[in-house]
């Protein structure tokens, strides 16, 4: 009764149940990450899981910076739970969070590593950090940080500073939440979403890490590659990665049946549902469930994903629309050979659009070929070809030879 009590009322105020209480029990962190609903099954992981644990161990002797990445779908965000859900299992603290384009990135791990609810209101929030620090640049700067309104004087004083002091303050910010999580003993911090995050929260995140070197402290980064990490950066090529990758048959199947017996509508999912569901989900946990969930997966398109593909098509230019739509018409994976012959007699270079297309999470290159990134995004895309664009490419490539596509 003590534990559900503690739990709520931690839920209710927004904070972590260590700022109810001293000296939490490693029986009520159990309770705690146990009725805030354990992450989804995360079969065919285990070599993944068995690296994160290794790193893990040697975060004991000091910082380790670890990136879990993949495409869309692939259970990078399951991945990461279940091992912070293991950690917490074993009586270790850890701190989650999603990057979220619909609030500050850096608001929020500032707020939640200085034990500060996000509903606190800008009083509250200075009282805390003035507990924290002496120097007045290094507590106006944590105030906007924390995303307080900061006074016309207090403003002023930040913009004066040139660029190195104001760096120089920044590590210092940082030294202080890095700080916080020694005084906690958090043991791992996951940085989730890490491609929806902006540039100065990039940068801020880099600041984290260097600064972090002597910390017992792993740091898990989850990346989908798109955007600015379509092609891994620089400073993030001496991080040790865990790429994700397609499950297999075998695993897809163990998967099929266990979110057909987790069907809240208590719909029974027959053998031929579950085996098409797998065949078009082609390795990725996160579609297969969607088509496990349709009423017709031979031919449904699932809703999420649709919604999704088609609000990122809305953002793409005239030029990006017309090259996606060439390349659904040929296939799933379309030759480098056919894309020039097409550029070339309309006198278009294809290049920037192609990268772009890559960076949105539409297709990724291999050597001889540009891939939807999957079967079913392709689709969604060939079907908003209309018929007089499909028989006018047709006609342009029509004495070109080009080896079959392949549709997998």
């Amino acid at each position: 009764m003590l534990y559900r009590t503690v739990t709520h009322l931690a839920s209710f105020f927004d904070v972590t149940i260590d700022k109810l209480m001293d000296d939490v029990p490693p029986s009520l962190w159990k309770y705690a990450v146990i009725n805030q609903g354990e992450p989804e099954p995360c079969i065919g992981r285990d070599r993944e899981l068995s690296q994160l644990q290794q790193l893990y161990k040697k975060a004991f002797e000091r910082r380790q910076t670890v990136g879990v990445s993949g495409m869309h779908g692939l259970g990078k965000t399951n991945l990461i739970r279940h091992f912070l859900s293991h950690t917490v299992h074993t009586g270790k603290r850890v701190l989650y969070i999603h990057i979220n384009p619909s609030f500050s990135f850096t608001a929020r791990l500032s707020r939640l590593l200085l034990d500060i609810s996000e509903k606190a209101d800008d009083e509250v929030v200075r009282e805390r950090i003035k507990a924290c620090v002496k120097s007045s640049l290094l507590y106006f700067y944590l105030l906007r940080v924390t995303g307080v309104h900061l006074n016309p004087a207090e403003a002023l004083a930040l913009e004066k500073l040139s660029p190195g002091r104001l760096s120089d303050i920044e590590v210092l910010a940082v030294m202080v939440l890095l700080q916080q999580i020694s005084q906690r003993k958090i043991s791992v911090l996951a940085i989730d979403g890490l491609h929806e995050a902006e540039a100065h929260q990039l940068q801020w995140v880099r600041t984290f890490i260097n600064n972090s070197a002597t910390q017992p402290l792993l740091i898990i980064l989850g990346i989908t590659d798109v955007y600015q990490f379509s092609f891994l950066p620089l400073w993030l090529q001496q991080v040790e990665m865990i790429r994700l990758k397609p499950l297999d048959e075998a695993t897809m199947i163990s998967l099929a049946n266990i979110f057909s017996d987790a069907q809240l509508s208590g719909k029974v999912v027959c053998d031929a549902h579950k085996h098409i569901s797998v065949r078009r989900a082609c390795g990725y946990p996160a579609i297969l469930k969607m088509l496990i969930e349709s009423h017709q997966p031979a031919q449904d398109c699932p809703e999420k994903l649709y919604q999704t593909i088609m609000v990122k098509f809305s953002q793409l230019s005239a030029t990006q629309i017309r090259l996606l739509k060439f390349l659904a018409c040929f296939g799933v994976a379309v030759s480098l050979k056919l894309i020039d012959m097409l550029f070339s007699r309309l006198s278009i270079t294809a290049v920037t659009p192609l990268h772009e297309l890559v960076c949105m999470g539409f297709l990724y290159p291999q050597q001889d070929a540009y891939i939807f990134r999957h079967v079913l995004i392709w689709e969604i895309v060939r079907k908003q070809v209309s018929e007089k664009d499909r028989q006018d490419w047709q006609a342009i490539c029509q004495r070109h030879t080009f080896p079959a596509q392949d549709s997998k």
